[in-house]
């Protein structure tokens, strides 16, 4: 199964693609690339404004069947009062829904 997992550079998405490449082909989207051996990642900042015709070649010649929303602005002490942080994750979601609607996954999981 070919399978998109966003945050795929994050704790959880690291393993979780590790795991998951065994058996799929897994393409990471990521705000910072780890070098990694076991899968793809696409360089991608979901927090910005997203170019969609940039990535619509990658999608579909990897014909993308589920994809696995890892991706959040996360709080900590420094920023968890500071709305910025919400807003990011807005923004995260508006791009995701523009993923969704160029890849058409037959399965789409929100990890929130």
């Amino acid at each position: 199964m070919n399978i998109l997992i966003t945050g795929s550079s994050g704790f959880v998405g690291s393993h979780l693609c590790e795991y998951l490449a065994k058996k799929n082909n897994i393409i990471g989207v990521a705000r910072k690339i780890n070098k990694n051996k076991d899968h793809k990642i696409i360089k991608l900042d979901l927090s910005r404004e997203i170019k969609e015709q940039k990535f619509v070649k990658i999608f579909e010649k990897n014909k993308i069947e589920a994809i696995i929303h890892l991706a959040s602005s996360l709080a900590n002490n420094h920023n968890i009062t500071k709305f910025e942080l919400f807003e990011n994750n807005i923004k995260i979601t508006k791009n995701m829904i523009k993923i969704i609607k160029i890849i058409k996954p037959k399965n789409f999981i929100n990890f929130s």
